[in-house]
């Protein structure tokens, strides 16, 4: 009746700096921008077409000021009907 609802949080975290010397950093910005791509892949690789799961990033945040290299955070939702894409999701 009810889906299983698993709530997660990532942080990203870099090696942050000043805006104006990025090549001396390893921005969480750009790495969590790519993890949000390959998020999106999860149900569409992970899960047979046959089942049914959603996976949903509802919060993004970094940093406060313009000029400041910080650390990322995600917060989402993973959503399924059966415990049996529950857990085998959670394994890939």
């Amino acid at each position: 009746m009810y889906a299983n609802a698993d709530s997660f949080k990532i942080t990203v975290n870099g090696l942050g700096g000043h805006g104006a010397t990025p090549q001396v950093t390893h921005d969480p910005i750009i790495a969590s921008a790519s993890l949000i791509q390959q998020i999106q892949t999860i149900v569409s690789r992970s899960v047979s077409p046959l089942d049914s799961a959603v996976v949903t990033l509802g919060a993004y945040n970094a940093g406060t000021v313009f000029n400041v290299i910080p650390k990322a955070e995600l917060k989402g939702t993973f959503r399924t009907y059966t415990q049996e894409v529950r857990y085998s999701s959670q394994a890939s």
